[in-house]
């Protein structure tokens, strides 16, 4: 039996999302015509937005009438009486915003964002209680009949839409972790909509669109077009200075890090990621520029689109177990980080006889910290399976005789419980003491102890404190680019660190830590606001150093999100810091400097 006309076409499910960014700029255009005092909420915006987009793309004559079809939730309407939170069972009714066809796109985004705000408003407390009222007779009750959808499954040319923005999905906690993705099921309902916080950023939006596949590609198509041409031809001579935050920085091998990406044999091609990059550069411009000095002589990012290094290379061998244990053969599998001086941003793409990718990177510190490179990471890879950009936020603006090696270790769940249980025991604090604090503290005594060191001699710990998880007034945009770290010091004799036990290291961290908080990160900004304090700023971070003997380095990348860049096709197998001799620098993953990672 042959389809109906309407069902030729094949209905698929797509994700669109929407920055906090976007929608800021979506928001304040949409509202610049609003008579009313209060601006139009996200949900009235994006969807107005939303409408027109899909209207665009079905190609629907232009005297039809399209309606939006959205579910009001009575619980944030009804007065008199209040609806119990937790009430059980439904409570909502409809809104139908609509329009001619030729008036919704002829007109500006605005007038949509009206229809539906009005629409909405006069679904309130007086329209649920005459539904109530009108039902509360016998014959009425009987005569009542759904009134959504049934089995339909072609909306056009209307909408529905439905917003989980308000509801609370994420607060499920089984006390383990958090929850990291909240999705709705896959719907095959051409034109239905499902807005939902997004999981990539509490504060931005996902879309789930159900529509035909002939419209889909269009549609997705022209929302990627929006957010690479909304600025098609930006000037190439803007300087961002450095930020006090910046300037502090490492400033060591020119200022680059390395890192390494392990993909299994289901994995984007070369040529895919290669076009993602690219479209997401023109958004983070930085990585694209170059460091100079301005007239001042302050050090800024020039945004000349200059462009990075992108090298492509093949094995002919199989990756095997080349990247389990760190060595040398690292440094081969991303590009030098010696002799830079103008690239920012360097990527290698490596592919194996067995199939696997090894992505590797190296970036200048000055551009962003170990936080800021995970968003730009996910963005790219976001970009690469969807095709829009997730846009950035820029508010805030000695010779050794003996070879330092890098090595690697793992502790599984059991011995961190009973080292933290050990650590936490004499601890003053309500709180136990964190998986960072106690492991650091375990390592610390552990590396001084095989060093032999004098007991008078005095060792100290550099922990990178970063300011996103600390600062509250303003607070620190979450895919911020650019650094936002500052240094914690606990120190000790070598024979009170040795002689006391792992709780005493433990506390000297937590008590170091802490007193790096808001009100630290605040301080420093005033005192660099002044420009001859500007001026004086140097790295404080080791720079041409090899040998912190006595003191250790430790930067945790256990709370980024590094393992989230998925390329479309699956989760990285492997993420490990690229191989560095730098005797005792922490960070579970340099030699006596050490990273801490997942």
């Amino acid at each position: 039996m042959a389809k109906p006309p309407e069902l030729q076409h094949t209905i698929v499910m797509e994700r669109a999302h929407f920055s906090y960014d976007f929608l800021a700029k979506l928001k304040s255009k949409v509202s610049g015509d609003n008579p009313c005092d209060k601006p139009y909420t996200t949900f009235e915006c994006l969807t107005a937005h939303l409408w027109r987009k899909i209207t665009r793309v079905r190609n629907l004559e232009g005297e039809l009438t399209t309606k939006v079809r959205i579910p009001v939730n009575g619980c944030f309407r009804m007065r008199n009486p209040t609806v119990p939170m937790r009430y059980l069972g439904n409570m909502v009714l409809w809104a139908w915003p609509g329009s001619k066809v030729n008036d919704l796109l002829s007109k500006p985004v605005g007038h949509a964002a009206r229809l539906i705000h009005d629409a909405v408003a006069r679904v309130d407390d007086n329209y649920f209680r005459s539904f109530v009222d009108f039902s509360s007779l016998k014959e009425k009750m009987e005569g009542l009949v759904p009134s959504a959808y049934g089995g339909d499954v072609v909306l056009s040319p209307n909408l529905e839409v439905s917003s989980w923005l308000r509801f609370p999905f994420y607060d499920m906690h089984f006390g383990t972790n958090p929850l990291h993705l909240l999705v709705p099921s896959y719907m095959r309902v051409e034109g239905f909509l499902h807005i939902v916080p997004s999981f990539t950023d509490i504060r931005d939006v996902d879309a789930f669109v159900s529509l035909f596949d002939k419209d889909m590609r269009s549609f997705i198509d022209g929302l990627a077009a929006q957010a690479n041409l909304s600025n098609p031809n930006p000037p190439t001579d803007a300087l961002i200075p450095l930020s006090p935050f910046d300037t502090i920085t490492y400033q060591i091998h020119f200022g680059h890090f390395g890192f390494l990406y392990n993909y299994g044999p289901t994995n984007p091609s070369n040529e895919v990621t290669e076009q993602g990059l690219c479209r997401l550069l023109a958004e983070y411009r930085e990585f694209a520029g170059r460091l100079i000095f301005n007239g001042n002589g302050r050090q800024c990012i020039l945004l000349n689109d200059k462009g990075i290094r992108l090298v492509k290379g093949n094995s002919c061998s199989p990756l095997g177990t080349l990247m389990d244990k760190p060595s040398p053969y690292y440094l081969d599998l991303h590009p030098h980080i010696t002799g830079i001086e103008e690239v920012l941003f360097q990527v290698q793409l490596t592919r194996f006889a067995c199939g696997s990718l090894v992505v590797g990177c190296t970036v200048h510190h000055a551009v962003v910290d170990a936080l800021s490179l995970s968003h730009f990471l996910i963005a790219w890879a976001q970009t690469v399976r969807d095709g829009i950009p997730v846009l950035p936020s820029h508010c805030m603006t000695a010779p050794c005789s003996s070879l330092a090696t890098l090595l690697t270790f793992s502790l599984n769940i059991v011995r961190l419980t009973k080292l933290k249980s050990k650590a936490s025991g004499a601890n003053p604090c309500d709180k136990p003491y964190t998986t960072f604090e106690c492991l650091t503290g375990h390592l610390w005594r552990k590396i001084t102890s095989v060093w032999q060191l004098e007991g008078e001699l005095t060792t100290t710990v550099w922990i990178a404190v970063n300011g996103c998880f600390r600062m509250r007034n303003p607070t620190v945009p979450m895919r911020y680019l650019g650094n936002v770290v500052m240094w914690a010091w606990p120190h000790s004799k070598v024979k009170d660190l040795l002689s006391k036990r792992v709780a005493h290291a433990v506390r000297l961290i937590h008590d170091a830590v802490a007193r790096v908080d808001d009100d630290y990160f605040s301080s420093f900004i005033d005192f660099s606001s002044s420009k001859e304090k500007m001026e004086g700023l140097v790295p404080s971070a080791c720079g041409g150093d090899v040998v912190l003997n006595p003191d250790l380095e430790v930067s945790s990348w256990l709370r980024i999100p590094f393992y989230d860049v998925d390329f479309g096709t699956n989760l990285p197998h492997l993420f490990v810091h690229s191989y560095e001799r730098v005797d005792k620098h922490s960070a579970l993953f340099h030699p006596f400097y050490f990273y801490l990672f997942r």
